[in-house]
């Protein structure tokens, strides 16, 4: 019973902790996309261990329960990364990828003096055109 018990607390304890990260880091919100990016920021940036990364990083982390739209909390974190990795760091915006692209199999013909002439398109990523990519190129 007493084992029972320790590994049921254990297994709470730990959905716990996990239930408190998610509302912390959750991207799609701007406020949880902040703080995500200043985690990024403060265990990636060349320098987060400056003291002028430690005051920006109160500065977001105190903008960003003000903020209420995606654009201003990339430039919040625009801003950020300056401080943390230099004049050159950025993040890219995050975008959600909508396009359709057509699936293009490689093309493999064999020239004279058994000479392979393969040509590689761009490669999508999904696992349906992985397999006919290697099958056709292999």
């Amino acid at each position: 019973m007493k084992k029972k018990s320790v590994r049921l607390l254990t297994l709470l304890l730990a959905l716990c902790v996990t239930a408190c990260q998610i509302p912390f880091f959750n991207q799609k919100t701007p406020a949880g996309y902040v703080r995500y990016c200043a985690f990024l920021l403060n265990s990636q940036g060349l320098y987060a261990d400056s003291p002028e990364w430690r005051a920006k990083m109160k500065e977001v982390f105190a903008e960003a329960s003000k903020i209420s739209s995606m654009e201003e909390a990339h430039d919040v974190v625009t801003a950020a990364a300056k401080v943390a990795g230099g004049k050159h760091s950025f993040l890219a915006a995050p975008v959600s990828d909508t396009a359709s692209y057509p699936e293009c199999a490689p093309e493999v013909k064999l020239l004279e003096s058994n000479i392979a002439h393969v040509r590689l398109p761009f490669h999508t990523g999904d696992r349906i055109s992985d397999s006919l990519y290697i099958y056709t190129v292999s």
